[in-house]
């Protein structure tokens, strides 16, 4: 017998929801997991959501209409490739695999931060390069952890821990603790240490592969650039959303080496930049104390004045007639896609980053606009956020 559609749509509803509701404390405890555990309790929690539903679909139906577990996984093992499945299955299944994600994000991140362990003492990656699945995994965890709501609170306001059980931060955190991106930083630690990186290695290796000039072993991976390019995007606004309703000015950390210093830096080698006017200020925490005062003051103005220029951007696009804000988006994106094919034609080096360079400011205007734009949509599901409506 065919499992019917009426059956999935509740399979994947239970689903989302026992892995929407899932407990980390109760289900990690006071053992420290990896990745793979954290994959095997979402499997098992799939597998236990399937067998309850079988059990009360069956229960309802008389015996010649039964089903059994092993039919269903047959199905969801080829739904990808059937030809004519309905738009309310694939989105209700496109909603578990969604909240799977969410919720392995949340293990991999509870897990961490309630390590006592040394990181210095783990079997962490501290030299070579960064593996290609591994970099998948890492950018993946990090898109997915601003979604989180945890993350988002946590993001906004430093004395919110990431999770309930966890301590808030000490009265005398440093002062670079009370700016978002740097609480989004240690999330990105977290992270890398959970794909087996030591957060150093991986910040070394994605200032190599996507921030310094020459080319690389991911110079010509155009999946991996991409990725990179969304991430870019979505730290980007969720640093800016956090620091909006922190009344903060959002600064950029240049000379770091997370990847939220990606929002801020020319990526010359990635190829979709263009905007380095609105986007290379320091962070207040890296200068240099050895600079004199007014030096200091001087790289305070300056990431004041990018994170002020993106704002007013984005108010700029906010408040726009409906219809002329699309006709701006649609010219904007269509410079952006002209700008990229462009510099993605150029060799890898001086040539292409001479042209970055050159752009005129009416086209780095426009290549912001779509940038930032995108990373609110991407960032929000989809809508524009009434946070930033209004600052």
């Amino acid at each position: 017998m065919t499992v019917p559609d009426e059956f999935l749509l509740l399979f994947f509803q239970n689903a989302s929801k026992a892995l929407s509701d899932l407990d980390c404390r109760a289900e990690i405890g006071e053992t420290l997991w990896v990745l793979a555990d954290c994959r095997r309790c979402l499997l098992d929690k799939q597998r236990s959501v399937l067998n309850r539903s079988v059990a009360g679909f069956n229960s309802d139906r008389a015996s010649s209409f039964h089903i059994t577990d092993e039919q269903v996984q047959q199905r969801l093992a080829k739904i990808k490739t059937e030809p004519s499945l309905s738009p309310e299955i694939l989105e209700s299944m496109e909603k578990m695999n969604e909240s799977a994600r969410l919720a392995l994000c949340r293990l991999v991140l509870y897990t961490e931060s309630h390590s006592k362990e040394d990181p210095d003492s783990r079997d962490l990656q501290r030299e070579g390069n960064l593996d290609r699945s591994r970099l998948l995994e890492y950018i993946a965890l990090c898109r997915t952890a601003i979604k989180l709501e945890c993350v988002q609170n946590h993001l906004t306001d430093a004395a919110i821990p990431l999770f309930e059980d966890l301590p808030p931060p000490d009265a005398d955190e440093p002062t670079a603790f009370k700016l978002p991106q740097t609480r989004l930083e240690k999330i990105e630690g977290l992270i890398a240490r959970a794909v087996g990186w030591h957060h150093d290695f991986a910040t070394n290796g994605i200032k190599r592969i996507f921030l310094t000039p020459g080319p690389n072993e991911f110079s010509d991976d155009k999946e991996v650039i991409i990725l990179f390019q969304q991430l870019v995007m979505e730290m980007r606004t969720v640093v800016m959303q956090a620091s909006l309703q922190a009344n903060q000015k959002p600064m950029s950390d240049t000379d770091q080496g997370g990847v939220t210093t990606v929002v801020a830096v020319n990526y010359s080698e990635v190829g979709e930049e263009g905007e380095a006017n609105l986007s290379q200020a320091p962070r207040q925490s890296s200068i240099d104390p050895s600079l004199t005062e007014e030096e200091q003051k001087r790289q305070i103005r300056i990431a004041s004045e990018a994170a002020r220029l993106q704002q007013a951007l984005l108010e700029e696009l906010l408040n726009m007639p409906e219809t002329e804000r699309a006709a701006k988006l649609r010219e904007a994106k269509n410079a952006s896609d002209d700008f990229l094919k462009r510099a993605m034609d150029l060799p890898v080096g001086r040539e292409r980053i001479a042209f970055l360079q050159s752009v005129d400011p009416r086209t780095q205007k426009l290549l912001a606009m779509h940038k930032i734009w995108n990373g609110l949509l991407l960032a929000n599901g989809g809508k524009v956020p009434s946070s930033v409506a209004k600052n």
